[in-house]
């Protein structure tokens, strides 16, 4: 790309996922962020966000830097997050070719080409200290896997090793969903609320990706409380659901109030009140009705007296 030429932003996102144009990440990095700096900012800044503590970088294209520097696990994730928030993008990073003023250029990805009913990306790179690397994805029926291969000392090394990985995952990996996101999980009984119970969802999904051998030992662990107060706020923490294979923990899931539950009114509450003792002291029903009557008959004549009041300011 010459200085001063205009060109679409679609077009510089195509060079980029396509043929690695490392002056198109130049151009849309000051286009986004105003300078190349303030957009590695940017990266480092999301990198932060995501947890990878092995990755920083210093260019906007993957050129070399010494103080530069990642992991294939921080590559696989950074890679799984990518895909999550923008599935879209798939359809750039799949292209077999791309032609810009009249210059077609192959995708360096030949897993494309290799296995075009299976890999849909993601992004090759080259360094000539680091050599060839390659992260690529690939779904089958409703599992989508990773693989990353770095250090390779030739393109065709790199796409023989993913295509292996990827091979080995889908032979050997199975995909179960516990939980749907947004979906309730529990529910639980609400105090001195409008509503005398609440669901309680999942904050996301409960998708993941475990050894075929391994499908039998999973089970779900609900871990939240019997009863809340309100008033209550939709989206509100309350939680957590865990995904254990035997006695390991492999993933935790947040668990959020499914809506908003204000306040009840004062009657209700007082009641509620009365119910809470009987409960933390352990008295019997009987005497519940009977202190719940007491309370009734009390607001009834307070409520007679303030009337009572009124009128004779009237007259």
């Amino acid at each position: 790309v010459k200085v001063g030429t205009r060109v679409p932003l679609e077009d510089l996102i195509k060079g980029i996922a396509v043929v690695s144009g490392n002056d198109a990440c130049v151009a849309v990095a000051e286009y986004l962020q105003g300078s190349v700096e303030n957009f590695v900012d940017k990266m480092n800044e999301v990198v932060s966000e995501l947890g990878l503590k092995d990755t920083h970088f210093m260019t906007p294209n993957g050129l070399p830097s010494k103080e530069q520097y990642t992991t294939a696990y921080d590559m696989a994730m950074l890679a799984a997050k990518y895909i999550e928030r923008f599935p879209q993008a798939l359809k750039y990073h799949s292209m077999q070719e791309f032609t810009y003023q009249g210059i077609t250029q192959k995708n360096r990805n030949g897993l494309l080409r290799k296995a075009p009913d299976l890999v849909d990306g993601l992004k090759t790179g080259y360094v000539a200290d680091a050599g060839y690397h390659l992260i690529a994805t690939a779904k089958k029926k409703n599992m989508r896997l990773i693989a990353v291969v770095m250090g390779a000392p030739k393109p065709y090394i790199r796409e023989k090793e993913a295509l292996k990985l990827l091979y080995y995952g889908f032979g050997n990996f199975t995909k179960v969903n516990l939980l749907d996101k947004g979906k309730p999980v529990v529910e639980v009984k609400v105090w001195k609320g409008k509503v005398d119970k609440v669901g309680l969802v999942a904050q996301s999904s409960g998708h993941i990706v475990v050894p075929s051998s391994e499908k039998s030992k999973l089970r779900l662990e609900i871990d939240a409380p019997k009863s809340l107060f309100a008033p209550l706020k939709k989206g509100e923490v309350k939680g957590i659901a865990k995904i254990i294979s035997g006695t390991k923990p492999i993933k935790e899931i947040k668990l959020e109030v499914e809506k908003d539950v204000p306040k009840a009114g004062i009657l209700k509450r007082l009641y509620h009140s009365v119910a809470l003792m009987a409960v933390n002291i352990n008295i019997s029903r009987i005497s519940l009705v009977a202190a719940s009557s007491l309370i009734l008959i009390l607001i009834l004549y307070l409520i007679v007296k303030r009337r009572k009041r009124k009128r004779r300011r009237f007259y």
